[in-house]
């Protein structure tokens, strides 16, 4: 999912520089527009959601976004309660 200041058709290519909060640069991935998602904030400057998805990613890349999901979900785990069912 993307939030975009652009709405893009479905089946539009989009090359991207995909930020992972990882310290490392910015990744190059193409993707498709698989469909538009809605609207994300209202009004003149509105900015919509963007279903995508990647059609080239290196492996090096699919490792950073692994590595940092796997993060993301370790964070939340550790954020529940200690006698709350995981």
């Amino acid at each position: 999912m993307l939030e975009s200041p652009e709405l893009y058709p479905e089946g539009a290519i989009l090359e991207l520089g995909l930020e992972i909060p990882d310290g490392e640069p910015a990744a190059d991935v193409r993707a498709e527009v698989i469909r538009d998602a809605g609207r994300a904030t209202p009004g003149a400057r509105a900015t919509w959601f963007l279903a995508l998805e990647f059609l080239t990613v290196d492996t090096e890349t699919q490792e950073r976004i692994t590595r940092y999901i796997y993060l993301l979900q370790r964070a939340v785990g550790e954020e529940k309660d200690p006698g709350e069912e995981r």
